[in-house]
């Protein structure tokens, strides 16, 4: 076999393995085989059309809320970092790390307010299946999901 055959060759073998990857990644199951946080919401509580309608203006507002306090914690945490390259300011460095764990502070707050609004929109039957559903939210938030 010649050089050019011999290359011919392997770039159709690469070709092949290419689309065959691409096949398998297209066909591949969300992460972990899990939905998404906002669809086992809605499926264990029975929510209605306009119980949906509620739900997704409720994530809208917690996601504004969380980005805010997530750019907070960011800013103060750059700030902190920049330290390093100054003389030594213990109450400096105090402040900075006290401001960064207020900031994760409302964000647990903000989730919390979060889930008690989705139970606020539950009817009483769905109030017994929010009862179940809340002893799995963490481990159904434990993980980064990808944007919805």
């Amino acid at each position: 076999m010649n050089k050019n055959k011999f290359l011919w060759v392997i770039c159709v073998g690469l070709l092949i393995s290419n689309f065959l990857l691409i096949g398998f990644m297209l066909m591949k199951k969300p992460a972990h085989g899990r939905a998404n946080p906002k669809d086992v919401i809605i499926k264990n509580l029975h929510f209605n059309e306009a119980q949906k309608n509620q739900y997704s203006l409720l994530i809208k507002q917690h996601r504004r809320d969380i980005r805010e306090q997530k750019k907070n914690i960011f800013q103060t945490r750059n700030a902190l970092y920049k330290t390093l390259n100054q003389t030594y300011n213990k109450s400096q460095i105090d402040s900075l790390i006290q401001s960064i764990a207020l900031y994760n502070q409302k964000v647990e707050a903000i989730h919390y307010s979060h889930f008690s609004d989705i139970r606020d929109i539950c009817t009483g039957e769905q109030k017994e299946d929010f009862k179940k559903l809340s002893n799995r939210l963490s481990k159904l938030f434990s993980q980064k999901h990808p944007r919805r």
